[in-house]
């Protein structure tokens, strides 16, 4: 079975693991440049090189008879036989400490997958990205599994009402 990773899933792990660096290079540059390579900056820069792999590795993938959500510490694969509902919420997670204010500017323009599986609902907030990627994962698991339920999303739901990922 063949998964596809949707277009631009994995450009907001990307955006961090970049940004974090860009912010963090200039200073390991300068400490060799100034003292040499020493293992001490090597054990520094290491997670910075980690996470710009792990980054490129992440995103959602849709396939014929699954979803796979390659988040920051683990792979997600969900039977799309097992999905009853798909949502696009605003985006909830650590980012914004589990926000769903109408006034955070995450939750407004960002969107992350939500599952209904069985009886419960369940959050991906790994999956971030914009409401056009949203649209996108949207329309690929509709075309894998048609007879999944589209929820609106755009409500947000009460603290403790789902189940993390």
């Amino acid at each position: 079975m063949r998964l596809t990773r949707v277009r631009g899933s994995r450009s907001g792990p990307a955006w961090v693991a970049v940004s974090l660096a860009v912010v963090f290079a200039p200073g390991i540059a300068a400490s060799i440049a100034g003292f040499g390579l020493h293992w001490e900056q090597v054990v520094f820069a290491s997670p910075f090189v980690l996470m710009l792999v792990r980054a490129s590795t992440m995103g959602v993938f849709v396939g014929p008879e699954e979803i796979w959500i390659r988040s920051w510490w683990w792979n997600k694969r969900i039977r799309l036989e097992r999905v009853r509902c798909l949502e696009i919420d605003g985006y909830s997670g650590s980012l914004n400490r589990g926000s769903q204010s109408p006034l955070d500017p995450l939750y407004r323009y960002c969107r992350m997958l939500v599952l209904t599986i069985g009886d419960g609902e369940r959050e991906y907030p790994e999956t971030i990205c914009s409401r056009k990627v949203a649209r996108r994962i949207q329309d690929a698991v509709l075309a894998a599994q048609p007879e999944i339920t589209l929820l609106s999303g755009e409500h947000g739901s009460p603290l403790g009402k789902r189940r993390r990922h």
